[in-house]
């Protein structure tokens, strides 16, 4: 169970429990480090079990535990299965970076109830690299645990400076503490009710504080206002609202919206998606870009912030330990005491080749949307910097690759990043330096969006001139990066110029941007939709063909929704709209199956043959912001929306609703400031109409 609110996030099992077990990553966490390690509560030395549960909001959980089994009690007797019920209601409050528990004891015996409740806790204060069993270097100083009466003061100062500290507050006041919890002695008569309130906050300081922040523990609430959902975040009010002929359909882009909601974070005055709970909880640049991108059609204001706030970080100096070079967008940044001692290179770390054509990328798509050229005036020097940074990394042939990193940097340095993700159609890892296919594409896309911008901004020469450079890349490309003989195109080029010739997802990414001709765009999304790749949910990375195919290999043969949802978009762009929808449609039969109608951050290759339901990955983010954005991004990406902000105008090309999906409602689309209400609908025939709803300035026109 997994519960976010800004920078705060916990994660338990079902009964809302943090076990005091080695080698998970269950606890309560904030700035990379876990601020709580055990929390676990018994009765009579029984943990009881989950019964109902709701985590559906994001930052509450509604969690109703029973006893399975028989709970001997201290006169000798016992109580019967199911007669002891707690509801726990879990509220996480990330402006205050506390943990509120309210618990209901309830007696469903007719006999007196007499039991000890016990409240487990612990911490390690670990980083979360260390969680995560990359790096064990913790050394600096833990304090004495120290109770004072409804409180207790877990602490350790860390060799960064900082003092994390984690205050628990309790109310009523426990009955006998000791270093490892707290009890309290149940005494309830048939039927009779007990409340606990326990809260639970994280802080970091120059120093151990002597006293809790203020108010850390609430009044006890009111009955009647227990179940009052919190209101939302102004993100959530602001974006438009779906609405759907399929209640499985709707729930699964509520649930999306929910995750993305979730995933906020915050970095001074600006917010971004965090990549994914619990190990990418961080500014990841390539990540919170592409969820940023794929949730522009419902809400701009997140994009504008996380360009914002990556131009902010732009690299400016030479640093070979960070990879950090002027110009170059960050990959990610971490705030933990590792970060902060340099043991990480991530403060921030700028291995990334792609974050940089993805930040132009989105600023162009930002402005076609919006129709405002004010964010790209004022991020000029910013996009200045960043051309100079790609032009200035291109090789002999024009392209953007990578040599590889040392100690402590990543190998691979576009989305597939893990050190075996790259390979040759003989099983053989890629030999630097490595230019991959989709990169090429982001950097044609990105010089098209910044001509775009430069035009309208008054200077036709550097358009003129970013055209040409998209021209020439393109032309390159086609010489380069097609494979005749296998009929699809190259994952990328390696040592040499010698192309990657195993068939993987990339080629199909590569579609999205338009830099493939369209004969070889076609064969190419034919291919990778076709029986070696596609396992009737998505898209594999690496086709079972491949030596190297491994339906549980990270990147060589799980599906990633995000991937997916690129290659939809390509697909599209390139008339082939039946093999989008096979897409659209396996990812939302895979999102039905999964807890929650969750799409995770990635699930097994295993196809629909092997398995009746998609298989997950062991240690898959949930959620996963790029992930969240799937759904929503296909969705757009199936109605054919195509802003003109500039002109006041929505094109809708070749709208295409699946036969599960019988109508869509857009209320409140803005492109360009003008707003309409939108209905997509399949007619008879199959076709899909659409038609405006009420009176708009917005020029909406159906194109086929």
């Amino acid at each position: 169970m997994v519960l976010k609110d800004r920078d705060l996030f916990m994660v338990t099992d079902r009964s809302g429990n943090v076990p005091g077990t080695q080698g998970h990553g269950f606890g309560l966490y904030l700035h990379d480090c876990r601020f709580l390690s055990t929390l676990q509560m018994s009765v009579a030395g029984i943990v009881l079990e989950p019964r109902a549960t709701d985590d559906s909001r994001g930052n509450v959980a509604l969690i109703e535990l029973g006893n399975d089994v028989e709970i001997g009690l201290a006169d000798g007797s016992t109580l019967a299965r199911q007669k002891l019920v707690v509801e726990l209601r879990r509220t996480l409050d990330g402006a205050r970076r506390t943990v509120f528990d309210d618990l209901w004891f309830r007696n469903r015996g007719s006999a007196a109830l007499q039991t000890p409740i016990r409240l487990a806790f612990s911490s390690a204060f670990e980083d979360i690299f260390e969680v995560r069993g990359l790096i064990h270097a913790r050394d600096g100083r833990h304090d004495a645990l120290s109770w004072d009466g409804d409180r207790v003061r877990l602490a350790y100062e860390g060799r960064d400076g900082f003092a994390r500290t984690t205050w628990l507050q309790f109310q009523p006041v426990p009955d006998r503490t000791d270093d490892g919890g707290a009890e309290w002695d149940l005494d309830l008569a048939g039927g009779a009710t007990f409340e606990l309130l326990v809260s639970t906050t994280a802080v970091e300081s120059p120093a151990v504080p002597d006293a809790p922040p203020p108010g850390v523990l609430p009044k006890r609430p009111r009955r009647a206002q227990r179940d009052r959902p919190p209101p939302p975040t102004p993100w959530l009010e602001n974006q438009v609202e779906v609405a759907t002929g399929s209640p499985i359909f709707e729930r699964i882009v509520e649930r999306s919206f929910a995750d993305l909601r979730m995933l906020i974070s915050t970095n001074g005055r600006e917010e971004y998606f965090a990549a994914g709970v619990p190990w990418f909880v961080a500014l990841f640049g390539r990540d919170s870009l592409i969820a940023a991108l794929q949730v522009l059609p419902y809400d701009p204001s997140i994009a504008a912030a996380t360009l914002r706030l990556l131009a902010a970080r732009q690299g400016t100096v030479i640093d070979t330990y960070r990879e950090e070079e002027p110009g170059r967008i960050l990959h990610e940044l971490r705030l933990g005491e590792y970060a902060h001692r340099g043991l990480i290179p991530h403060t921030p770390y700028y291995g990334s080749i792609d974050a940089t054509p993805l930040w132009l990328c989105l600023l162009g798509h930002h402005a076609q949307w919006t129709g405002e050229l004010e964010l790209f005036r004022e991020l000029r020097p910013h996009v200045d910097a960043a051309l100079a940074w790609i032009e200035g990394a291109l090789d002999a042939d024009g392209f953007l690759g990578y040599d590889g990193g040392g100690h402590g940097k990543l190998v691979n340095q576009g989305w597939k990043d893990s050190g075996d993700a790259i390979v040759d159609a003989d099983g053989s890892l890629a030999r630097p330096p490595i230019r991959l296919v989709e990169v090429q594409g982001y950097i044609y896309e990105a010089y098209r969006q910044m001509a775009a911008l430069f035009e309208r901004d008054g200077d036709p020469g550097r358009a003129r001139r970013l055209r040409s450079a998209a021209a020439s890349l393109r032309r390159a490309f086609d010489r380069y990066f097609w494979l005749a003989d296998r009929g699809f195109l190259a994952m990328g080029l390696q040592e040499g110029g010698r192309p990657l010739r195993a068939l993987a997802s990339n080629a199909g990414q590569a579609l999205w941007s338009g830099i493939v001709a369209a004969p070889r765009a076609r064969l190419t999304g034919r291919v990778v939709t076709g029986a070696r790749m596609f396992n009737g949910w998505g898209i594999r990375t690496l086709a079972v063909t491949e030596p190297r195919y491994d339906p549980l290999g990270y990147h060589l043969g799980t599906v990633w929704p995000h991937d997916n949802a690129l290659i939809a978009a390509g697909l599209r762009r390139y008339g082939l709209d039946a093999e989008a929808e096979r897409i659209f449609t396996g990812l939302f039969e895979a999102a039905i199956d999964f807890p929650g109608h969750r799409l995770p951050e990635l699930f097994a290759g295993f196809s629909r043959t092997e398995f009746e339901t998609p298989v997950p990955y062991p240690v898959a983010c949930h959620p996963q912001a790029w992930a969240a954005g799937t759904i929503p991004s296909l969705l757009a990406t199936m109605l054919g929306l195509e802003p003109h902000g500039s002109d006041g105008q929505l094109v809708v090309r070749r709208p295409r609703l699946p036969s599960w999906l019988p109508s869509v409602e857009l209320r409140g689309l803005r492109v360009g400031g003008r707003a309409a209400h939108l209905r997509f609908s399949r007619d008879l025939r199959g076709s899909t109409q659409l038609k405006v709803l009420g009176r708009t300035d917005l020029q909406v026109r159906q194109v086929g």
